[in-house]
Formats: C-alpha cells, structure tokens, sequence
C-alpha cells in the first residue's frame, strides 16, 4: 500500500492509496458541484466558491479535500480580478497541492487541464511578484471542463 502526502493550510496530511481509491468509484455530479462548475467557468467566483463550500460542508470523507482545493481557487481567481496577487498566489499554492492527489480519479471533471491552466496562472503570479516592473499578458482563468466517464 503506498502513501500520498499533501500539505492543506498548516497541516500534513497523509491518505493511504486505498482511502484515494475509494474515491475514485464514480464522477461527482452533485447540484451544487455542477452549479459550482457552471459558475466558475462564467467567472463568477465567489458564486462557485459558496456552491463548493456547501458540498465540503456535507462531506466527511477525504474527497473534502478536492473540494477544499476548488474553494481555494475559487478564492485565488476571485483575488486576482481584485487584483490581489500576494492573495491569489498563496491560494493558488494550496489548491494545486490539494487537487494534485486526485489526478487519477474519475471525477467528471478535466481536473489535468484544470491544474495545468492553474499552475501557468501562478508561475505567472509568482514572475509578476518577483518583478512588478515588468509587463506581461495574464493568462486566462482556468476552466473546469467535464468529461462523460
């Protein structure tokens, strides 16, 4: 049995491989997650933030994680039309660490496409941090496509 290690907030935690395998029984097609989804790819993001945030209230088993990482992206995308990068860099961080362990679960959702469009978010994020003089294009926000399993 191997372990998966992630870092959420100021903790570690660790899952066994069976408890992320138990997860990956079926998509996640709950009302909120799928208003959630239609949300965030409108841009709404405080909107897909509260949709998200009442399924991880519900939750009690370690897919709270995955909503915790949509929540903290919803958060980060929210910030940076606000244009908070310090906010939005920090949560975009957790997200991607969050999300990373449920990259081989069915999800109903492109979750690949999502972490790849987030971490191009934040590396540029992280270049405009480092050097605030200089211009470049953002790029857009990530999308959270869905997929027929």
């Amino acid at each position: 049995m191997s372990v998966i290690w992630y870092k959420s907030y100021h903790k570690t935690r660790l899952f066994e491989s069976s408890a992320i395998e138990k997860m990956q029984t079926g998509p996640i097609l709950s009302v909120n997650f799928l208003l959630g989804i239609d949300a965030f790819n409108r841009q709404e993001f405080f909107v897909a933030h509260d949709y998200f945030e009442q399924d991880w209230r519900r939750e009690s088993s370690e897919i709270r994680a995955l909503y915790q990482g949509l929540i903290q992206l919803s958060a980060a995308c929210l910030h940076l039309q606000h244009a908070n990068l310090n906010g939005a860099h920090n949560l975009l961080r957790r997200a991607l660490v969050l999300l990373a362990p449920f990259l081989d679960s069915d999800l109903s959702i492109d979750l690949l496409s999502l972490l790849r469009e987030a971490s191009q978010l934040n590396a540029t994020v992280e270049r405009l941090l480092k050097h605030p003089a200089i211009q470049c294009e953002m790029p857009a926000f990530p999308r959270i496509l869905k997929i027929e399993l």
